[in-house]
C-alpha cells in the first residue's frame, strides 16, 4: 500500500473505531451505528486526502484547511444523521463532538510517533 494510501486506511479505521464506539456508548443501535460507519467512509477519505494535500503543497495554509475541512465534515454528517438517522436527538452536537474526539485522538497519536511525546 502507498504512504497515501496507508495514511488514508489508517485514519479512516482509527476513525470509525472511535466514533462507534463513541455512538454505541451514547445508546446507537442498528441502522444509526451502520449511518455512522456510511458517513464516516463517506467524509474521512476525502478530508484526509485534502489536508495531506494542504500540508504538502501548501503548509502555511494548512491548518486553516484542516479547520475548513472538518468543519464541513462536521456539517455534512450532522445532515445525514439529522434526514435519516433514527436516534438524533441533536445530529450536529453528535457530529461535533465525534469529530473532535476522533480528530483529538489521531492529532495525538501523531503526535507521539513524530515526536515520541505528547
Amino acid at each position: 500500500m502507498s504512504g497515501i494510501g496507508a495514511r488514508l486506511a489508517i485514519s479512516l479505521l482509527l476513525t470509525l473505531a472511535v466514533e462507534l464506539v463513541l455512538a454505541a456508548a451514547l445508546k446507537k443501535r442498528g441502522r444509526d451505528l451502520l449511518l455512522v460507519g456510511l458517513v464516516n467512509v463517506a467524509t474521512n477519505p476525502a478530508a484526509v486526502f485534502l489536508s495531506i494535500l494542504a500540508v504538502t503543497y501548501a503548509p502555511a495554509f494548512a491548518p486553516w484547511a484542516v479547520v475548513a475541512l472538518e468543519l464541513g465534515a462536521i456539517l455534512a454528517e450532522g445532515a445525514w444523521y439529522q434526514k435519516y438517522g433514527g436516534n438524533f436527538p441533536r445530529p450536529y452536537w453528535f457530529s461535533f463532538a465525534a469529530n473532535a474526539l476522533s480528530f483529538g485522538i489521531g492529532y495525538l497519536i501523531q503526535r507521539v510517533l513524530q515526536e515520541g511525546t505528547i
